[in-house]
């Protein structure tokens, strides 16, 4: 039977009643009028079978859970476990429903790095393909894994990759946990907003089925953040040695980890008041650097023919198409107004306002790079909505940290600058769409939900605010599990 379709109308086939056991044999003739078009199946996620396996690590985490907040009832205790469980809960209900290819940024290349660390236990030469000039920990895991496992299937290494990216996002979630107890110890109410803005947002469940080495950096990207705030309530160099430790391994991940370094050094310089103590903190830091990635990232330095494609990657490589340029008023116009009109983003097509970069980056943290269709723009302006909303009682928690000279939130505000400035700068060396995509610093949600929580806490009824966000978000996530 003729069906008809495109990128933003797609096609939904239920094959279920058609299959039998054993061998299976679907033949389909495409036409290719206009446009990116392609087939795609998979396991519907409420086949009896695919729910089983849901519910049945659905319970699993609930059992954790439960298990944890009884052993740490002051980090888990009140609501924050139950917000801790719904947002795992999210997660698995995202990542048993999302193939590795859906909402995917480059993922051949980072498959095509993984296989061949897998299957050569070597790393690619720089310019083998499009991802293999990343750092390379987080595809020298996945070739170790499918060694020590004997596995080395693509559909196995697909699913267990996939697997651990939802790992990563789980174990992000209570790494967040652990910073909501630090920056409120003694206040329930915000900790608990904190919490639930992190369990719900987009961006971050987005990560819950992705293969890419973003994961792994988002994870040490969130423990680096806890770590450096736990040292800067109480320094001493133990702590210290912990924080140089994950900016060391970050940078084996990816060259953003630059950033937590540069940030990481202006928070000695403050909190420690001293020069001689700030030196050997720094020097601490530059050891810790060579130490874990020096022999990869020096060599590296030395053989780039061109110092900046070492540290931000094959853009040069990118189609012309795909440039917005990086003129001031484009970085710096923000209209909510278009923004709520159009609220999703598409690197290719200039209707979709892709050339302001404040929008497309505000955007990309809520959808990504994607066009998601009509049928979902009614929430997707509920969720644009209630995200304004929170960004202004964020700017009123700022104010208000400001105001009390509420020291904790230092850190917060030194790493949010920081990544907020690299991204600008990143977008205005390399001035192309996809380069203005929230996903490179996620761990900026942080910040976001401590000084939002923060302001909903001093507001009559503020915990609406929260309340609405996430109502918004999953008013939008959840149909994306079952369409």
């Amino acid at each position: 039977m003729p069906i008809k379709f495109d990128q933003f109308h797609p096609a939904l086939l239920d094959l279920g009643s058609g299959l039998r056991l054993g061998a299976n044999e679907i033949n389909f003739e495409m036409a290719n009028l206009d446009g990116p078009a392609g087939l795609r199946i998979h396991v519907h996620p409420l086949d009896p079978l695919c729910l089983a396996w849901t519910v049945a690590l659905i319970s699993l985490a609930g059992s954790g859970t439960l298990l944890l907040s009884r052993a740490h009832p002051g980090t888990l205790g009140g609501w924050c476990g139950g917000v801790l469980f719904t947002g795992i809960a999210l997660r698995i209900l995202y990542w048993v429903a999302t193939p590795y290819y859906l909402r995917a940024y480059d993922w051949g290349g980072h498959l095509q790095f993984l296989r061949y660390v897998a299957e050569h236990l070597a790393l690619p030469p720089a310019d083998h393909g499009w991802e293999t000039h990343q750092p390379p920990l987080y595809y020298m895991l996945g070739g170790l894994w499918m060694r020590l496992t004997g596995q080395t299937t693509c559909s196995w290494l697909y699913g267990q990759w996939s697997a651990f990216a939802l790992v990563l996002s789980v174990s992000s979630l209570v790494v967040g946990t652990l910073i909501g107890q630090k920056l409120f110890p003694n206040r329930m109410e915000p900790r608990v907003s904190f919490l639930a803005i992190l369990a719900c947002f987009p961006a971050l469940v987005f990560y819950s089925a992705r293969i890419s080495n973003d994961t792994l950096f988002a994870f040490l990207s969130l423990l680096w953040l806890w770590l450096l705030l736990k040292w800067w309530e109480s320094p001493s160099w133990r702590t210290w040695f912990l924080v140089v430790g994950c900016v060391g391994v970050a940078f084996l991940v990816k060259n953003g980890a630059l950033v937590l370094a540069g940030a990481t050094v202006l928070c000695a310089a403050i909190r420690l008041r001293s020069i001689i103590p700030t030196v050997k903190a720094v020097s601490i830091l530059a050891s810790a650097v060579v130490l874990f990635s020096g022999w990869y990232q020096i060599p590296r330095a030395l053989s780039a023919s061109d110092p900046s494609s070492f540290v931000i990657g094959k853009y040069h490589l990118l189609e012309e198409e795909l440039r917005v340029g990086g003129s001031l008023p484009n970085m710096l116009i923000f209209n909510p107004i278009a923004v709520l009109q159009i609220p999703f983003n598409h690197p290719w097509i200039d209707d979709y306002r892709r050339q302001f970069f404040p929008e497309y980056f505000f955007k990309s943290a809520l959808f990504g790079e994607w066009a998601w269709g009509r049928h979902l723009l009614f929430p997707a302006r509920l969720l644009v909505l209630a995200a304004f909303i929170l960004m202004i009682v964020a700017v009123l928690g700022l104010l208000t940290a400001i105001r009390d000279r509420y020291w904790a939130s230092w850190p917060l505000v030194i790493a949010s600058a920081s990544m907020v400035a690299a991204q600008a700068a990143y977008v205005m060396k390399e001035p192309f769409s996809c380069n203005q995509d929230f996903r490179f610093f996620v761990a900026l949600t942080i910040p976001l939900a401590a000084f939002a929580a923060l302001g909903a806490s001093r507001l009559p009824g503020g915990n609406l605010v929260i309340a609405l966000f996430c109502a918004a978000s999953a008013s939008f996530l959840i149909p994306l599990l079952y369409a």
